[in-house]
């Protein structure tokens, strides 16, 4: 588990639980982190943490044991499987390289099956498309060509009916945090709350109170007007399947920009990071874009701001 922490609603944990009843074994699920990490901050790692924390109390509730491993995720995970004979890996997919690398760093250092499952798009990446789309409008008829075939309900996460053999110790969750070597310069904030069941829970108070007026509403900054998704999308508590299937039988399908930013913008948004490499430098930028900075890089600017400026506005 490292992009989608939940446990319903979870394309990767449902698949992994198939295959564990199909070879009649214990399911075991793992989320490893760095402990000592300089580009991380106390705000981002609360969210991740006490979001995790329900995570495992769920997966514990379903006879599924969490394991939390501080260190190189490679060397952890390798680790873990050879001391306790799992016999298949399964992971979710996230398209960034720091992920593609270690996906493919584990795979050269295990000898068993291992599995990748796209529990964060709708339609999986290389389905949707063989290749980096142009624009949303190039992306968009494909998208809707396939949605229904995979806009389907989830099967539900059971009580794992094969016990343990490993041994499972109990997670000082306030201890982990505590521990962290990590910016503390930003500081944490108590207007959200992480988690699967907040989670599901704003998505029916949107659905009550924002959804209908969203299209009118999402750019006034003087309004609430927006889901409030983001973050609990981004850390994987929701699944944007799952949302969409909740405005549908909701019939709640009048403002179509809602299910056009959740489907066909968020999901081209992972199209570009997988297909283009170079997708957090100047060398991913289309040739038109770096045309039109090139032709404007010595226009005449009426306030120039250091970056020291910029980054404390």
């Amino acid at each position: 588990m490292q992009r989608d922490k939940r446990v319903q609603d979870n394309w990767a944990l449902i698949y992994a639980q198939e295959l564990a009843l199909k070879n009649k074994v214990p399911l075991y699920v793992c989320f490893t982190y760095l402990g000592k990490f300089q580009d991380a901050n106390i705000r981002q790692y609360k969210f991740l943490f006490e979001g995790l924390e329900e995570t495992a109390l769920k997966l514990n509730d379903k006879n599924i044991p969490f394991y939390l491993l501080d260190g190189d995720p490679v060397n952890e995970i390798s680790k873990f499987i050879e001391i306790n004979n799992i016999g298949s890996l399964v992971t979710d997919f996230s398209p960034l390289k720091v992920y593609q690398n270690r996906v493919k760093k584990i795979a050269s250092k295990i000898s068993i099956q291992f599995h990748q499952v796209d529990a964060h798009n709708i339609i999986p990446i290389w389905t949707a498309s063989e290749k980096q789309e142009y624009a949303a409008y190039t992306f968009r008829p494909k998208v809707l060509k396939i949605i229904d075939e995979f806009l389907t309900t989830f099967p539900e996460i059971i009580n794992h009916p094969i016990n343990s053999s490993i041994e499972t110790k109990s997670i000082n969750w306030k201890e982990v945090i505590n521990n962290l070597e990590i910016d503390y310069s930003v500081p944490e904030i108590d207007w959200i709350t992480p988690g699967e069941d907040v989670a599901k829970q704003m998505l029916k108070k949107f659905i009550n109170e924002n959804y209908s007026n969203y299209g009118d509403d999402k750019n006034n900054p003087n309004i609430d007007g927006t889901s409030n998704f983001s973050p609990y999308l981004h850390y994987g508590h929701i699944s944007s399947q799952s949302i969409a299937l909740s405005l549908y039988a909701n019939e709640a399908i009048e403002s179509k920009g809602f299910l056009e930013q959740l489907i066909v913008r968020k999901e081209l948004a992972d199209n570009f990071c997988y297909f283009n490499k170079s997708y957090d430098s100047y060398d991913g930028f289309p040739n038109w874009a770096k045309k039109s900075l090139d032709s404007h890089r010595n226009d005449e600017r009426e306030y120039l701001y250091s970056i020291f400026e910029l980054e404390e506005a």
